[in-house]
Formats: structure tokens, sequence, C-alpha cells
């Protein structure tokens, strides 16, 4: 499959608005913060979610204004910007926001409001980041912003436990201990897994060397294990694939797995005759559990009561939604999440607001499908299976899984941008040469005289 982001992103500088030098330096460390600090959430001892003015969110709403700083420049200066933030993805994102707006007054959190602006901030955010950087330069920005992200939670995994190790209470005395540190496991694991997703691709496209890499894979791989969030250690697996699809559909590796599949169908036959079938199956089947029942997987580990009662709350209040932040207080029975992104979206805006993230994920299926380069498939499959099963996106303080699905949803407009100047500039460079032609070998000096 041909590289297509190398395609356009040469010509990034046709719609960067002059960011270079210094600007561009300073544009990648604040995506890089950005990525870092959005899912930042210590707790000890695996406490409740809450949202509150302390260091952590002093420094989330610093990092918020550095963004909103540079948003302005965008839209001020930046045609490419301007044409992002027109783009149906994010009108589609915008509209969402308005309507969590629209139902501040009764709102369950204070906090829904401020929490819409700065989701709307990282919206023009990362549109000026994409134009600024270019792909190459916002994934790089983000992979290093997620393996400063990953090396804390190592850290406070290895040295203050407390902080570190969450431990997950699963009734009837069974508790589970994951890895934490930065924020609940399964959001710890989304930024872990993104960022293992990230590395590969600048390596296998020749980006980072292939020793960093072999130190920088291990760091996110181990710790993506620890974590054990198997929505995103299944995710990362198809998406890996998706990322080696060129390699993969070549003729003598589909020969490989074609044989290694009937030698797999094969073993399960004889091992199913022999009459250790379903025992084997049970066994399996309870490895992918936190509780070693197989229950958990009929039920989605409890997501069928919360969705169900999360759509008994929507009907509360059809219209106008709970506001952002509502999950702490009404789903506090229920991990203080709906576990759905059109969920979330529809308690916090409504049943518009809902239908409105009903398209964008219409697409993200689509970019899965057709999108021209493996990376934006890759993540925006990775995104995808997130949002059916987490409130993956749309955060109180935006993480990787938002900003890099808004890095997906503007690939399209962006790389017509980049492929439209690029024919812009063919056709001025052809004008001139045509302009040039008639004098070409036509000497100007003075004809000697006589």
């Amino acid at each position: 499959m041909p590289e297509a982001l190398a395609d356009v992103d040469d010509f990034a500088a046709d719609v960067s608005g002059g960011c270079r030098g210094w600007p561009r330096r300073l544009l990648w460390a604040s995506t890089a913060l950005a990525i870092f600090v959005g899912p930042v959430d210590i707790v000890a001892d695996g406490g409740t979610m809450t949202v509150g003015l302390d260091p952590v969110v002093a420094v989330k709403l610093g990092t918020a204004l550095i963004a909103m700083i540079w948003s302005a420049w965008g839209l001020a200066t930046c045609r490419g910007v301007r044409e992002l933030v027109l783009s149906m993805p994010a009108l589609l994102l915008f509209g969402i926001l308005f309507l969590v707006l629209l139902a501040t007054p009764r709102a369950v959190s204070s906090a829904s409001a401020a929490t819409a602006l700065i989701n709307t901030t990282y919206v023009v955010f990362i549109a000026t980041s994409l134009v600024g950087l270019g792909i190459r330069g916002t994934v790089s920005a983000m992979t290093v912003g997620m393996f400063v992200y990953t090396c804390c939670a190592w850290g406070l995994y290895l040295t203050m436990p407390r902080y570190g190790v969450f431990p997950e209470d699963l009734g009837g005395g069974l508790i589970v201990y994951r890895l934490g540190g930065m924020g609940h496991p399964n959001g710890v694991s989304r930024a872990i897994c993104l960022g293992l997703i990230l590395s590969v691709w600048l390596w296998k496209s020749g980006r980072i060397p292939t020793r960093w890499f072999a130190l920088v894979a291990p760091v996110f791989a181990v710790a993506a294990y620890l974590a054990w969030s198997r929505t995103s250690l299944v995710a990362t697996a198809i998406a890996l694939l998706i990322l080696w699809a060129d390699q993969i559909l070549r003729r003598r590796v589909v020969a490989a797995i074609t044989v290694l599949a009937m030698v797999g169908i094969t073993t399960l036959t004889v091992v199913w005759m022999a009459g250790y079938g379903e025992s084997i199956a049970e066994i399996a089947l309870s490895k992918l559990t936190k509780t070693g029942s197989t229950e958990e997987l009929t039920t989605g580990t409890g997501r069928a009561e919360i969705w169900a009662y999360s759509i008994d709350l929507i009907r509360q209040r059809p219209w106008i939604g709970h506001g952002f932040n509502a999950g702490p207080t009404l789903l506090e029975r229920f991990s203080q999440s709906t576990h759905n992104a059109v969920l979330h979206a529809s308690l916090a805006g409504g049943v518009v607001a809902g239908g409105f993230m009903v398209v964008l994920l219409i697409v993200t299926l689509n970019l899965v499908l057709t999108g021209g380069h493996p990376l934006i498939r890759a993540v925006a499959f990775f995104v995808l299976i997130s949002c059916l099963l987490e409130e993956t996106v749309l955060e109180t303080f935006p993480g990787p899984c938002t900003l890099t699905w808004l890095m997906c949803l503007f690939y399209p407009t962006y790389a017509w941008m980049q492929r439209h100047n690029r024919e812009a500039s063919d056709l001025a460079n052809r004008r001139q040469a045509m302009l040039k032609a008639p004098t070409a070998g036509i000497s100007t000096s003075p004809s000697p005289s006589h």
C-alpha cells in the first residue's frame, strides 16, 4: 500500500501559515504536553473520580490555556486551520459541544460548561498542530507525550504502589491489581496502547531507528499488559495488523497463515473428538476474564446493566441532557461512566448530540474501511472499538484518544488541502516555464557592429 502520508506531508509549508523555526518547535512541545497532561488523574488506592481545583487540574488548565493561545494564533494566521474547523467532522463536534452548553443551567456538574469550552479549544488546537506540524510532526509529538506518560506510570507502579497500583474490587472479596498510577487502568491502557501503535508506525516508516524502537516498544507493551484492559489489548492487536496489512497480504505470508490455520483447526478437531474440548474451551475463556467466570464475557463485564441504566437517565432529559461530568454523580454505582461514546454524548447533550456522535462514528468507520493510509486506519479502528465500550472521547480534559481521533477526522480534509496546494504549485510552475520558453536559447547580447 502506498505511503499516502508522505505524498501530502511534503507540502505542509503551503498551508502552515509560516510555522517555522522556534514557533514550530514550541507548537511541537505544546502538542506533546497536551497529550501527556490530558489523561493524568493520580488517585491513591483507586479512589473515585472527582473534578476539583488541585495542582494536577491547575496544570491541565494551564495546558488548556496554551492550547487556546495556539488555537487563536492558528485561526488568525492559517488558512488551513480555518478550513479544517469548517469541515463536517468539526461542525458535528461543535454541535455536540454547543448542545452541552445549552444544558449548563440544569447541568449536574458545575464543571460542565468549562469542559465543553476546553474540548472546543482542543478541536481547534489539533487542527493547528496538524497544519503547522504536518502528520509526521504531530504523530512524533504525540508519541513522545505518551511515552513520558507511560514512564511516569511505570515509576509510580514500581516505587509508589499506593498510587501506581489500582486495586479493582470485583465483588465477593476478589480484588484484581492493575497498573494505574496516572489514572484509571482503562484510560492508562488506552494511552499506552495508542503510544505503541504510533511508535510502531514511526519505526516501520523509518522515522525512528530500530535501536530506539527496541527500547520504547517493551515499555509500552508490558505496561499495556499490566493495565489489562481487554478492549484496548484486542483493539491494539488488530490495529497493528492493519499497520502491517501491506506485508501480511503478500502471497507467502497468506500461505503461511493458511497453513497455520489448517493445523490449528485440525488440532482443535482432534482434541474435541478426544473429549477434552469443552474443558479446554472453558479454561481458555476464563483466562480472558478478571474473575475467572465466563459470565463476564456474556454480560460485557456488567456493561449491559450500565447501558440500560444510562438509557433510563437519558430518557429523563432527552433533549437538554445532564451536561458533562454527570457520570460520577448519576452513575456512582456503575463505575461512574456510561461505557459508550454515544451514550456519553446523549447523557451530556441529549439525543441530538448522541445522533451527532453516531454520525462521527460512522465517519470513523469509513476511515477504517477506506482510509488512504494505514496509520489513520489503525488509529481510527482503535478509537472506534474503544468508543463502543468506553467513554473514550470528549473527556473533561481531552487525552490521547480524543486528540488522535481528531487527527483522524481531520485527515481527509487535510490531505485534500495538500493535494490542492500541490496541484496549484505545479500549475504555477508550468505557467512560469511557459513564459520563459519563448526566450530560451535566444541571445540578448548586442550584435557586433560591421
